[in-house]
């Protein structure tokens, strides 16, 4: 049995994601950078993250766990904006130039800690219809009607 990488299996999925919505038609892009950052304040962080798509477009949060980072769907995003998609990827607390609004904020890198934080992004937004991808359904029903959670598997 052939094994993906990690990549590779977000690719797949996206892939899938994508065709069932658009049908066998739907058109790949090339992958590139990723355009200019920004940044928005979102519960206790100052949330630094890329926007992608039509702003009419049906929302992707795509969330990256440690040790990778944004760039982990640098491939994927151009796939899912080609499909008409709105594809928002953040940079977890902890990483990029996310950070904390105060320094007295507890740090805490817990799953439910991460969700609260995706939700506060979402809220932030008020035009997207207002462990972490097990607990986001959970969370805010309303934002997220599924989840699709990467478990990469760690060691050799």
């Amino acid at each position: 049995m052939q094994q993906l990488d990690r990549r590779e299996f977000i690719g797949a999925a996206a892939m899938t994601i994508a065709a069932s919505q658009v049908g066998p038609a739907a058109r790949v892009v090339q992958p590139g950078a990723f355009s200019a950052l920004r940044q928005i304040d979102a519960g206790v962080l100052s949330v630094s993250y890329v926007d992608a798509g039509p702003s009419e477009g049906t929302p992707v949060l795509l969330l990256h766990g440690w040790p990778y980072d944004i760039h982990a769907f640098a491939e994927v995003t151009p796939i899912l904006v080609a499909s008409g998609y709105r594809v928002i990827v953040p940079f977890l607390r902890g990483y990029g130039t996310t950070r904390f609004r105060s320094a007295s904020t507890t740090r805490n890198g817990q799953p439910g800690a991460l969700a609260m934080d995706a939700r506060a992004l979402l809220d932030a937004h008020r035009d997207l219809s207002g462990g972490i991808g097990h607990n986001l359904p959970q969370e805010a029903p309303r934002q997220f009607a599924q989840a699709i959670v990467d478990v990469s598997r760690w060691g050799p």
